[in-house]
């Protein structure tokens, strides 16, 4: 079924929100009325027309703060939404860099590697991108999933930067079993972080595609 456009949705809910608060107002009115009968004092007619007036401005106020709080989710999504379309390629770049990584350690795991491997794995672990904690929180409207995704994936990236200094520095001392082993190591964890690029990568173009959807419809 095709999902109804963003402003109809609105409308819709803002409706019913309405339709709720009407009916929660004319069951307080009923609740006065049966408690203090019709054909009371003349004088309590004030009364009775301040109390209605009173549950008028409830309404009111209540579709006001609800409709203001809607609107601010709104517009958080579609910030968000924004802000994962922008990343979209960096990712998709960061992807491309580590798989060419993991296919130099791959080759280190067979011990087919030197001092200029150590150094290209470097360079890229280096020039591949970082999301900090402020970037990321632009997108928690669109679900948590995406942003411990890239944090985590951020994590994993300094971490390999340290290991692959690490083993430039310590290339000729260690055994070379010992070698292999750092370098599956490092392998295993890169093809993880691999896994979160790409999901990553497919929830921004999700977002895209929303956002598209949204503007042919407005």
């Amino acid at each position: 079924m095709k999902p109804l456009p963003r402003g109809e949705f609105a409308r819709i809910f803002g409706g019913v929100i309405i339709l709720l608060c009407v009916l929660l107002g004319v069951l307080a009115v009923i609740h006065a009325l049966a408690l203090s009968p019709i054909w009371c004092k003349e004088a309590d007619g004030a009364g009775w027309i301040g109390a209605i007036g009173t549950v008028g401005t409830l309404i009111g106020t209540v579709w006001l703060a609800t409709s203001q709080e809607r609107q601010k989710r709104i517009d958080a999504i579609t910030v968000a939404k924004l802000h994962a379309a922008r990343l979209q390629l960096g990712i998709a770049d960061a992807r491309g860099a580590l798989g060419k990584v993991c296919r130099t350690l791959d080759q280190c795991v067979r011990g087919e590697v030197d001092g200029r491997s150590y150094a290209e794995m470097i360079k890229i672990a280096n020039d591949l991108p970082r999301w900090d904690a402020a970037e990321l929180a632009v997108l928690v409207p669109l679900g948590k999933g995406l942003a411990v995704k890239l944090a985590e994936a951020s994590g994993q990236l300094e971490y390999t930067s340290k290991v692959l200094l690490l083993g430039q520095a310590r290339h000729i001392d260690l055994l070379l079993a010992d070698r292999v082993e750092m370098h599956a190591k490092l392998h295993e964890l890169l093809k993880g972080t691999c896994q979160f690029l790409e999901d990553a990568l497919a929830e921004c173009r999700e977002a895209v595609v929303s956002l598209h959807f949204e503007a042919a419809s407005e």
